[in-house]
């Protein structure tokens, strides 16, 4: 599939599959699935702990469904 280029600014779309974030209720390291443009920051992750069963191509698919 590919990412589609950022909707706020058109710059170019990273996966990252195993982005690691301080849990702020429990304080632990924790994982998710995020994409984010390079160019101006705008991200969206999905973490494995709210969403065990998320897989990667479904992070794909919503952030390519994102309305500019």
């Amino acid at each position: 599939m590919g990412l589609k280029p950022c909707p706020f600014c058109g710059g170019k779309a990273e996966l990252d599959s195993i982005h690691n974030y301080r849990d702020l209720r429990s304080g632990r390291l924790e994982s998710g699935i995020s994409v984010c443009c390079t160019e101006c920051d705008v991200e969206i992750l999905i973490c494995r702990s709210d969403v065990p069963s998320i897989e990667i191509e479904q992070v794909e698919q919503m952030w390519n469904r994102r309305t500019p």
